[in-house]
């Protein structure tokens, strides 16, 4: 049985609390958090888990390189030293990813520090060096500055683990694959009962909630694979380059429905249901939201065929202005409050919206407000109980 190790995992800025359930789910202790940021203990195959099955997780980091330094001298004299050969074979490529500010030296300066000691390094331990790609490296460095404080941690992702793979079509403003998981999971969706995105764009909420309700682990579609298969150490890790991996067992009866007033944006959805694996699980239905309830209402009934009351989920991301250039008009959030309140009595319905000032044009009162990060925006999630 493996010793425990410390490492850390990034996620979206206002999903701690969610992607930290994930970890403790798989039997992963949490150290502390701070924004977007979770240091972790657990085994070292809880690395592989979290690749694997966690939803709301960006990044799994291994540290590999940390210290407290004096001075630029100082650190230097340890980078050249530090035995890079054991994390990175001279004929792989890597690159640097660097956070934070140093009182050491700027970043930049760091970054090409660490650069030319692992270059450095492996030409004379192991007679060749290693190239940087910035595009598609095998090994991914990530370094974190603090005051006098240096980390470096190997990446065991590559590209974010909101690269699912399963969307190849999108409009013009893609919800992260990482924020609908969460959204789902704040709203309090486990994969059973009705679940419905009335403005769907290219699917990425309703494929979410699908893969929720389908037990199946959310990077099956990623073609581009993990960087710690590229590790030297990877078997450490309960790393398997061919491993198969079951669905986890159904959750029970659910119906999704994916809706928008744009066929376009149906036809988008549809195909990258199909690339997820969970076409067949979703209801596609062009309609604008005041209309949704009637023109769904044979397929909502369908479930309750067995007798037993379902609970409604409804959640959307509807078009804001920051991203879409859109006009201010607030008559848009004034539909969706007047829908809401008047078609879909006893659901629960999530808003995300980067757009406070339209958002107050719903006119109904939060069970909740949670801030969660959108890119450079700041993200609101307001959650009614619809009486």
């Amino acid at each position: 049985m493996s010793r425990e190790i410390e490492f850390a995992i990034t996620t979206i800025p206002g999903l701690e609390d969610v992607a930290a359930q994930e970890c403790g789910g798989l039997g992963i202790t949490i150290e502390a958090t701070s924004s977007g940021f979770i240091r972790c203990r657990g085994k070292k195959e809880n690395l592989t888990r979290l690749l694997l099955f966690t939803r709301t997780v960006l990044r799994v980091l291994d540290p590999i390189f940390q210290g407290n330094f004096q001075s630029q001298g100082d650190l230097e004299k340890h980078l050249f030293r530090f035995s890079w050969e054991r994390f990175l074979r001279p004929w792989q490529t890597f690159k640097i990813l660097t956070i934070g500010r140093s009182s050491l030296a700027s970043d930049r300066f760091l970054t090409l520090r660490i650069k030319d000691s692992i270059v450095d390094r492996l030409s004379l331990k192991q007679g060749k060096r290693p190239s940087v790609d910035t595009k598609n490296p095998d090994v991914t460095l990530t370094l974190f500055l603090g005051d006098s404080n240096v980390t470096v941690y190997r990446d065991a992702a590559g590209k974010p683990l909101s690269f699912r793979g399963y969307r190849s079509q999108a409009g013009e403003a893609p919800l992260n694959e990482v924020i609908a998981a969460g959204l789902c999971n704040i709203l309090g969706w486990q994969g059973r009962g009705v679940f419905i995105d009335p403005m769907c764009g290219s699917g990425t909420i309703a494929i979410e909630a699908a893969l929720i309700s389908k037990g199946l682990y959310p990077q099956r579609s990623r073609p581009q694979g993990f960087a710690i298969s590229h590790w030297p150490d990877k078997k450490a890790f309960g790393w398997q380059d061919s491993a198969e991996f079951s669905p986890e067992p159904l959750h029970g009866e659910f119906c999704i429905i994916a809706a928008d007033r744009d066929p376009k944006m149906i036809k988008y959805a549809r195909q990258n249901a199909r690339r997820a694996g969970v076409e067949m699980d979703i209801h596609f239905v062009h309609s604008p939201f005041n209309q949704l309830h009637e023109r769904t209402a044979g397929i909502r009934s369908g479930l309750s065929s067995s007798g037993e009351n379902h609970q409604e989920f409804i959640l959307m991301n509807p078009p804001y202005d920051k991203r879409l250039n859109l006009q201010d008009d607030p008559g848009l959030y004034t539909d969706i409050g007047d829908t809401l309140k008047q078609q879909w009595s006893g659901a629960v319905a999530g808003v995300f919206t980067a757009n406070g000032n339209q958002a107050k044009h719903i006119g109904l009162r939060t069970d909740r407000k949670i801030t969660i990060k959108n890119g450079p925006l700041d993200g609101r999630f307001l959650i009614y109980t619809l009486y």
